[in-house]
């Protein structure tokens, strides 16, 4: 689940081989994997015994891929980290990744510490409504949120195509916000 949260906010650019793979971080009871491709940021955080780890390790991509698949597999894996490798070993199975060797962002700079507007609302009709906008967007242009009380207006238009327009009801209580986004990147 951890790599299903995580994977799709890689950054495929091979110039920032920094940002080519997830952050591992374990204290041995906890752990965090965090990924960003520049423009989206997701950070996922578990109960998981796994390594005591003094600094973060970044798995490449195809190293995350491989080691999803190995724990598909239904059994359970120890991990263990001697660097420059990850070591994932299954039943009779080893898997050794090579880590990336580099400095991840310092991403918590990223994340608000204090929220003072926070808006919750049901995933799946947002993801829905998002999906018939994504319709009208094009590259340029994406959809907007107009967000008020107890209310998410989600609009895209298109001069060739047309206007979408849905209402979904929140539970908000702050100011009037709009703002606008790419529909890929909230849907993912």
């Amino acid at each position: 689940k951890m790599i299903d949260r995580t994977l799709f906010s890689v950054c495929n650019d091979e110039t920032r081989f920094h940002l080519n793979g997830v952050l591992f971080e374990s204290d041995g009871a906890n752990a965090r994997m965090v990924s960003t491709d520049g423009h989206r940021l997701s950070k996922v955080a578990r109960e998981l015994a796994g390594p005591k780890l003094s600094a973060g390790v970044i798995i490449p991509k195809k190293g995350i891929l491989e080691l999803k698949r190995l724990l598909e597999s239904g059994s359970t894996c120890k991990l263990a980290v001697k660097t420059p490798y990850l070591f994932a070993v299954c039943d009779d199975l080893t898997l050794a990744i090579k880590l990336i060797d580099s400095q991840f962002p310092p991403y918590e700079q990223v994340i608000p510490k204090d929220l003072k507007k926070q808006v919750v609302v049901d995933r799946v009709r947002l993801i829905e409504s998002l999906r018939r906008a994504q319709l009208m967007s094009s590259e340029t242009r994406g959809v907007k949120f107009a967000l008020g009380d107890a209310n998410l207006t989600i609009t895209s238009d298109n001069p060739d195509l047309g206007e979408v327009r849905e209402e979904l009801d929140v539970d908000y209580s702050g100011g009037a916000i709009a703002i606008g986004f790419n529909p890929k990147y909230v849907i993912e």
